[in-house]
């Protein structure tokens, strides 16, 4: 069987299940799973090692810790006199405080490598403030997603840069 015709089957099959109402964690395991078992036996082999280093994996303890950094910078009212200050700066821009919440997660992204995060510290950041200023709440989680999602791009371009200038070097 050609590889397309796999990859066909496959995507047809995960839509169907997502369609059906599964969650997306099962529609996605569970169709690879049944195709793995299907196409390539041997690849479940590799399943007991991935619950094993998962947990054991030394970027997870970042996420609590950026959780108690956001909660901390929302509860002690720093996040609301800095969107107090920026409002009043660029408020009167129609959609300004959404630009701005985009820029600051882009940094704060790009700055720490780890997006998910950086994205839900600011998301405790920014959402509060967001929906404090009339803002609809899905552009106020879709410019901290957007912010997010550019953080880790702009990221991954300084690195080709940096990397590309090294091999330039001699």
């Amino acid at each position: 069987m050609s590889i397309e015709l796999i990859t066909l089957l496959y995507f047809s099959c995960l839509f169907i299940g997502l369609f059906l109402g599964l969650p997306v964690a099962l529609g996605l395991g569970g169709t690879a799973v049944v195709f793995a078992a299907i196409f390539e036996p041997r690849s479940l082999l590799a399943i007991p090692s991935a619950f094993y280093y998962t947990p054991w994996n030394a970027v997870l303890v970042t996420v609590p810790l950026f959780l108690f950094m956001g909660s901390l910078i929302r509860f002690s009212g720093i996040a609301e006199s800095a969107y107090d200050a920026v409002y009043k700066l660029i408020g009167h821009i129609p959609g300004g405080l959404a630009m701005g919440t985009v820029q600051v997660c882009t940094i704060f992204a790009a700055i720490t490598g780890i997006t998910p995060p950086a994205t839900i510290t600011m998301g405790q950041i920014a959402y509060p403030s967001m929906i404090k200023y009339k803002y609809h709440k899905a552009i106020a989680i879709g410019s901290i997603g957007a912010g997010g999602a550019l953080g880790l791009l702009f990221l991954q371009v300084c690195l080709l840069f940096f990397m590309d200038f090294l091999l330039k070097c001699p």
